[in-house]
């Protein structure tokens, strides 16, 4: 790869292109450290020229799912062509830039990164009505994400049949409230002045999803189901101090635990709020909620467990021990509907975080634990399915996980070059339990399309033919694989007892992507 730095930028940028229409922009992403010729080049193709769109039909998630200074550099690009009559997301970003151009003296640098962090706060909504009053608002909410207090203040004055409180307190489809948008971009001095507006904090009343537990408050938490509990705190949207503490905002979150601005003292937020804290490793914000709220984490059971699998999705260590050492369970596994229902092991392994895979299982984690002996709730079948290689091989190697249980794994998550290492190095693993592990493998592996993997498989030595589920060819032409997946089969020897009548292609997913003759290699880790 060192060797791309010799190429001109406008060639290698090419090369990127074609790359990007091959693989797609996921798995792209992931090529962005091999060097900084090779990561310029990467951004340069997704955020500029954009030969695929990350608002592709194959990716219908892919957008939501980037953080927001890629979506944000991707979108301002594709702001600044939009038409007038446009109604979607980019029409608002377009004006509300173009708006502040005019209100705000920069210089091209600062009004790039201006542009870029409005466009990555935006909500993705399409065909919404922009009346006078969202103008209004999501120009107040450029500016609250901008920084620049005096234009705020400026366009409070100017807008005088504005009544701040109610305003700043409202939302509009492309924005949260001001109070909630100041906090999560980390800027005090907007909090304080929309507070001194008036403003207050308990302002996410409208929302739908809070209306359904807005009658209860942390005296209710012993009676809810683990499953309602769960959907508490993760309840949408998000306000001021939920954010702030998931930001790591310390001084906005001690300014908004103030007496004259904190939320009643029983209020759900404020547990919540908690599990934001272990996601950002804030053990000090953790107990000044548990001081104001008056409680300790042992007044609400369970708790101690969702406060776990948030710090170790987010590679919070410190708050994993602490937890540990106040009672949650490392083996745990949340309610049977809540998705994902995995163990915090599980978690690690799927994210490829080897460090916190090996302090997991240095404290307890069993890495055989299956739930309802279930297929993917292994931990290796989660670092599988991922692509997670090390984290595979650890489990494998050290730990003796199963690698048959891998191979199938890898296979439902259309990990080729996965599936590759673990043939190779477990030669016999295809006719394990008489051809079943190969044979099921296979299946998995057409269910996402991949033709490079079923030829892995098949040439390792699974019968192509197996028929003690059906026959390979006939299920795939049945499930409506496609004509090119079927011929691909014919071409390793697949034998159909239904003749050459191809039937249409249906739609499928694999982890995010619709896969389909363009579209089936860019599923996968690689």
């Amino acid at each position: 790869m060192n060797g791309l730095q010799a190429f001109p930028t406008e060639v290698l940028n090419l090369v990127i292109e074609r790359l990007v229409v091959g693989i797609g922009i996921q798995k792209l992403v992931l090529l962005r450290t091999v060097n900084r010729a090779f990561d310029a080049s990467i951004l340069h193709t997704i955020c500029v020229s954009q030969p695929v769109d990350i608002d592709d039909p194959a990716t219908p998630g892919l957008a939501q799912q980037m953080p927001p200074w890629l979506r944000g550099k991707v979108l301002a690009v594709k702001s600044r062509s939009v038409s007038g009559v446009d109604t979607s997301y980019l029409s608002v970003i377009a004006r509300v830039n173009q708006s502040l151009d005019s209100l705000m003296d920069e210089d091209e640098g600062l009004r790039t990164s201006r542009h870029e962090s409005i466009a990555g706060a935006v909500q993705l909504v399409q065909e919404e009505s922009i009346n006078h009053s969202f103008e209004a608002q999501n120009l107040l909410s450029g500016a609250v994400v901008s920084g620049n207090l005096a234009v705020l203040a400026s366009l409070v004055q100017q807008n005088e049949h504005l009544s701040i409180p109610v305003e700043a307190n409202n939302t509009t489809p492309y924005f949260p409230n001001l109070l909630t948008l100041a906090a999560t971009c980390g800027h005090l001095d907007m909090v304080r002045y929309l507070l001194s507006c008036g403003v207050q904090l308990d302002s996410i009343s409208s929302s739908r999803d809070y209306q359904r537990y807005r009658h209860l408050d942390l005296t209710s938490w012993h009676v809810q189901s683990e499953i309602n509990r769960s959907l508490i705190l993760h309840v949408k949207p998000r306000s001021a101090l939920r954010t702030s503490v998931f930001g790591g905002h310390g001084d906005i979150v001690h300014w908004l635990l103030r007496p004259e601005y904190r939320l009643p003292i029983t209020h759900l937020e404020y547990l919540s709020a908690i599990v934001a804290g272990a996601k950002a490793g804030r053990l000090d914000l953790i107990n000044a909620l548990f001081e104001v709220i008056g409680k300790k984490l042992s007044d609400f059971p369970g708790l101690e467990n969702e406060m776990m699998w948030a710090a170790t999705r987010y590679n919070q260590k410190h708050v994993v021990q602490k937890l540990l050492d106040e009672g949650a369970d490392i083996n745990a596994f949340p309610d049977a509907n809540i998705r994902p229902c995995h163990s915090a092991l599980h978690i690690a392994a799927s994210l490829g975080n080897v460090s916190m895979v090996r302090f997991l299982i240095e404290r307890g984690a069993d890495v055989h634990l299956n739930r309802a002996n279930s297929f993917g709730h292994l931990p290796v079948e989660g670092a599988a399915r991922s692509g997670q290689e090390e984290v595979v091989e650890l489990l494998i190697n050290e730990h003796g996980a199963n690698p048959a249980s891998a191979l199938q794994s890898a296979a439902k998550g259309s990990q080729s070059r996965l599936i590759k290492y673990l043939l190779d190095r477990f030669p016999d693993l295809p006719f394990g339990n008489a051809g079943g592990d190969g044979h099921i493998a296979l299946l998995r592996a057409l269910a996402t399309k991949n033709t490079r993997a079923i030829t892995f498989l098949v040439e390792a030595g699974v019968d192509i033919n197996d028929d003690r589920f059906g026959v390979p060819y006939d299920e795939a032409n049945n499930a409506g694989l496609g004509r090119w997946v079927c011929k691909h089969l014919i071409s390793l020897g697949a034998r159909s007892s239904g003749g050459d009548t191809f039937k249409d292609e249906q739609n499928s997913s694999v982890r995010g992507v619709l896969v389909s003759e363009r579209t089936w290699d860019w599923a996968g880790k690689y």
